[in-house]
């Protein structure tokens, strides 16, 4: 997989996933750069969604619209961090469930899901929490329509105990259960 961001502007590391433009010229470009990589790896390429402070001038295209046609004209499947969606549309006030109702859901393959926590009034996407109930509620929307392949919790810091992470996974395996999706 490869998150959908860059982090160069020319010969500088910016040190961080940057969002793109949501623009049509993006999208030609990305499809081009995908096509080459993709046939530069000879498998499979899923994309998927970042978490971002701020959005770059010039876009043409919601967020979701820019997602999908991305992964449409690349023919690509898409990881939906759904801890990164809700992040988005907090910090950027749109609805996460009309973002999802915008995408080609029968392309998501994989779920990510963590817990950030607040910044000075801003959702940081820091995976060092435990999942909130509003990222369980999107990703029981994102299970009960998709049958995706797999799941991923991420925890990057402020590690609880292990019986804790597990706790999460069995609470994400039973919502695939519900569902019919995975055991």
């Amino acid at each position: 997989s490869e998150h959908l961001a860059f982090t160069r502007a020319g010969r500088i590391d910016i040190g961080h996933l940057a969002p793109l433009p949501f623009s049509r010229e993006a999208v030609q470009v990305l499809c081009e750069n995908i096509a080459a990589a993709r046939a530069w790896i000879e498998t499979p390429l899923i994309l998927e969604n970042i978490a971002y402070l701020l959005t770059v001038p010039g876009g043409e295209m919601s967020e979701a619209e820019f997602l999908a046609e991305v992964a449409e004209r690349a023919g690509c499947g898409l990881l939906l961090d759904v801890t990164n969606l809700h992040t988005n549309a907090v910090n950027h006030g749109y609805d996460p469930h009309a973002f999802l109702n915008s995408l080609p859901l029968q392309r998501v393959v994989q779920l990510h899901f963590a817990g950030g926590h607040w910044h000075q009034g801003v959702l940081i996407d820091s995976h060092s929490q435990p999942t909130p109930p509003e990222v369980w509620d999107l990703m029981d929307e994102v299970v009960a329509r998709v049958p995706t392949k797999g799941i991923v919790l991420e925890r990057d810091e402020n590690l609880p105990p292990f019986e804790d992470l597990l706790a999460e996974l069995d609470q994400a395996r039973e919502m695939g259960r519900r569902y019919g999706r995975w055991a």
